[in-house]
């Protein structure tokens, strides 16, 4: 990469440049007309330096939007253009400067025909001995503005210092025409966005006309139109398609830098403008930017992306980022680049947010996105790999860096990139806040990003985190049909299919980087992507992407609505391989959680056969892990994958793997829900449901004697006045565990009802619940509302409670808590009985 560097930046930028003035061939006035002052002979004589004053007023600079008047910072008279003529060259004006800047330019390697420049003169500026001007930046004064050009005119005094200073990053010059002042005429060029300075006017007069440089061709120009800048489009090309055909990883030569030395000494940032009555381009609203935290690039997410991003020369504010307003050889390297027909290309901003704190964090993100019509683009904003995919400069090898070793070289390399990152975003930070002892400072620089054309959805879409915005993003720019054959949108789908199926051939690396695996929530999150990606496939009839997401990632989404979803929209004998293959794929304890892929097969899809199957080969694969599962004595449990496998089996007629499962179980492991449909279809193991719940039910009492043994503890040292800790041991409160027990007892009781077991289900409702819990907690104030989930508790547990509680006296005995069980229990949506509880 150090090669095409070189390639594009073949020719160091010409940012300035500066001389004296053939009058042979550019004829010079002798004489300047100034409205209120007459006619101003040159050189300048003593009379017309107080004419000059006599109608000139102090220069003012631009300070953010304050326009100020500070001696301190510049000293010098001005007078506006509107009272300048030339009467002795009527077109003076209107050509000679033309013709001046267009010579200067072709020195800088810009045409001016090309760019249809216009030169308009902007001030009459007069420097007496103690002026100067700080250094500071021109505001860009009128529409396609790109540099200032001075014309210094003759003194009969002349004038001693005055030289003018102007740098470009870490690049300086200087103009010091003092000698041949009194006589000559000079000229000087630099790009607008360059910062100067004019060193103080130690004697003398210094007297100069200034003028802006402005393009009125808002296209863009071609490379062919930059003669001499056409050699270096070969060797461009060469190397872009070289890069560009490279499949492997090892873009890592991009740390070699180049030989390119950037020379000029850092002088201290003043942000100041020479203008008094527009914006300072510098000063912008950082305010889209702030708070924003971006995700580190991660290698495993974005390593098949292949992209390069070309940080530009020039400095240029987001408003008026565009290709037809590039300034000088940045217009040649954005010429160079678009000439390569097989590259995607867009101008963007890189910020470096960097965050100044106990640890502190730097990253780098490219947005605001430029097409090559200078038409945004919707792209989000995307983090960028330093190391990898930023073409940049680096310094030369200096006495420090001779110091290290040989082994030392990656270390060497990092200092350049950092330093030279540092380089280029210099003098555009903003200090976002301080918070908190937290400072973040957000730098901008201009960069050209590129991208092979065939490879762009595996660039533009590198992560599944950029699933959900690249499909609005097709649906906004090509519309929402993804099914028309042909379409833009179809393509960009496929290959997007094939790209993250390509490089992500499991997503189990993701889910564990999430700690997923463990956590339903985060795991629905994290797949909601490939989820979205896979129905969007299934809308839009593309069959073969749709079944190849299932055999890429059916492991991780076999227990998703979406995978039942496609199974129905292709038909179980479609699918019926790729779910045996999915399903025998599943390891170790990833199997517990696929239990109710059956249930959605029969009940959301309709095919029971295939749903029989599933259920027949997740229960081997159950059988085979099922080790050690840890039982939480008296809490209820949550529904999960082996229960709903256990309820599945029941329901469809296999009782032999359900008995198989219930073997390596004990009951205390199942919920309310489960234990019903156990102690139905297996009537043998009533006793062994009964014991499960009295079991339930003294862990919760033991638990209440606990506590209180511990409460009498404590009083009785206070009591005596010493201290003693309460003992009791760490664990769910009585409360807790007889809430977590009544829950299940209510699931438990309204599954017997519709199962058509009534008689079951009141025999447990006359049994004593644990601590008199329910009544207690229904004769609590605020548990009067006869939608409340603890009305159906005392329903099936005490009547007399209700009773007394609501002033009724008609036929709420215990016919009402059979109406109540009728009421619920036919509700077979339900998942569990956290309906019931709060």
């Amino acid at each position: 990469m150090a090669q095409l560097n070189k390639a594009l930046w073949c020719d160091r930028e010409i940012f300035a440049t500066g001389g004296e003035i053939d009058v042979a061939k550019f004829r010079m006035p002798a004489s300047l007309h100034v409205e209120g002052a007459e006619r101003i002979s040159l050189p300048l004589s003593p009379l017309g330096l107080a004419k000059i004053k006599s109608v000139s007023q102090q220069a003012p600079y631009g300070l953010g939007e304050r326009t100020l008047v500070d001696t301190d910072v510049r000293r010098a008279w001005q007078i506006n253009p509107d009272r300048v003529s030339c009467p002795e060259v009527p077109n003076f004006f209107s050509t000679v400067p033309r013709d001046l800047a267009a010579h200067g330019l072709a020195a800088m390697g810009l045409d001016s025909t090309a760019l249809e420049l216009d030169v308009k003169l902007y001030k009459l500026l007069l420097y007496e001995a103690g002026g100067h001007f700080k250094f500071h930046r021109d505001t860009e004064k009128e529409d396609g503005m790109f540099a200032t050009m001075i014309l210094q005119l003759p003194t009969s005094t002349g004038h001693s210092g005055g030289a003018l200073a102007v740098r470009q990053g870490r690049q300086g010059c200087e103009f010091d025409f003092s000698d041949g002042s009194s006589s000559h005429y000079f000229s000087t060029i630099f790009f607008c966005d360059c910062e100067h300075l004019l060193k103080e006017v130690t004697s003398g007069l210094r007297l100069c006309l200034v003028f802006s440089l402005v393009r009125n061709n808002v296209e863009f120009i071609p490379a062919e139109n930059v003669p001499s800048f056409v050699s270096a489009l070969p060797r461009v090309r060469a190397l872009f398609q070289q890069w560009a055909a490279d499949t492997g990883d090892d873009q890592a030569d991009q740390a070699e830098g180049n030989d390119n030395e950037a020379e000029g000494d850092d002088i201290e940032d003043d942000d100041m403008r020479d203008d008094d009555d527009e914006e300072d381009d510098d000063d912008e609203d950082h305010s889209d930017d702030d708070g924003v935290r971006v995700q580190d690039v991660s290698n495993s997410d974005r390593k098949g992306r292949k992209l390069l991003a070309v940080p530009l020369a020039h400095k240029y504010s987001k408003a008026s980022l565009s290709f037809a307003g590039l300034k000088g050889h940045d217009r040649v390297v954005a010429a160079l680049v678009r000439a390569c027909e097989f590259l995607e290309l867009h101008l963007c901003m890189l910020t470096k947010h960097k965050t100044v704190a106990d640890e502190p964090e730097v990253e780098y993100v490219i947005h605001n996105w430029i097409t090559v019509d200078d038409q945004p683009a919707k792209f989000k904003k995307w983090n960028i790999d330093i190391k990898q995919e930023i073409l940049r400069a680096s310094r030369t090898k200096t006495a420090i860096d001779a110091d290290y070793d040989d082994e030392d070289a990656d270390a060497i390399r990092e200092i350049d990139l950092f330093d030279f990152l540092e380089d280029e975003f210099q003098g555009t930070g903003m200090m976002a806040g301080n918070e908190g002892g937290t400072d973040q400072y957000f730098y901008h620089v201009a960069v050209l990003v590129v991208w092979p054309k065939d490879s762009f959805m595996r660039t533009i879409c590198s992560s599944l985190e950029d699933v959900a915005w690249v499909l609005d993003w097709m649906r906004e720019t090509y519309g929402g049909d993804f099914a028309a054959p042909g379409s833009p949108s179809r393509g960009h789908l496929q290959e997007m299919v094939t790209s993250l199926t390509h490089r992500f051939d499991s997503l189990a690396s993701l889910l564990q980087a999430s700690y997923s695996i463990y956590n339903s929530e985060e795991r629905q999150k994290v797949l909601q992507a490939p989820g979205k990606l896979l129905e969007v496939c299934v809308k839009s009839g593309l069959s073969d992407e749709a079944l190849s997401i299932m055999r890429s990632w059916g492991v991780e989404l076999i227990d998703t609505k979406e995978f039942a979803i496609t199974v129905q929209a292709y038909g179980w004998e479609a699918c019926k391989e790729i779910v045996t293959g999915v399903i025998e794929r599943v390891a170790g304890e990833a199997a517990m959680k696929l239990g109710g892929f059956p249930s959605r097969l029969r009940d959301g899809v309709g095919y029971q056969d295939g749903a029989i199957v599933a259920a027949k080969l997740l229960c081997a694969k159950l059988m085979a892990n099922l080790t050690g599962i840890e039982v939480q004595g008296g809490m209820k449990w949550k529904r999960d994958g082996i229960m709903l496998l256990i309820e599945f089996c029941l329901e469809a007629g296999l009782q032999e793997e359900a008995s198989q499962i219930l073997g390596k179980l004990t009951l205390q492991r199942l919920c309310g829900g489960t234990l019903a449909k156990v102690m139905h279809f297996f009537p043998s193991r009533t006793g062994e449901v009964e014991r499960t719940w009295d079991e339930r039910k003294k862990v919760a009492e033991d638990r209440k004697l606990e506590e209180e043994e511990a409460k009498a503890k404590v009083e009785k040292a206070n009591r005596g006045y010493g201290y003693a800790g309460s003992g009791l041991k760490k664990g769910k409160s009585s409360e807790e565990l007889c809430e977590a027990y009544v829950g299940d007892m209510v699931e438990f009781m309204l599954e017997l009802e519709s199962l058509g077991r009534l008689d079951e289900a009141l025999g447990f409702a006359a049994r004593p619940f644990p601590c008199d819990y329910a009544a207690r907690k229904f004769t609590d104030p605020g548990r009067g509302s006869l939608e409340e989930h603890w009305i159906v508790v005392a329903l099936l547990l005490k009547p007399e409670v209700l009773l007394a509680k609501s002033g009724e006296h008609n036929d709420c005995g215990q016919n009402g808590g059979s109406q109540a069980l009728q009421g619920r229990g036919g509700d077979r949506g339900r998942s569990s009985g956290d309906e019931f509880l709060d």
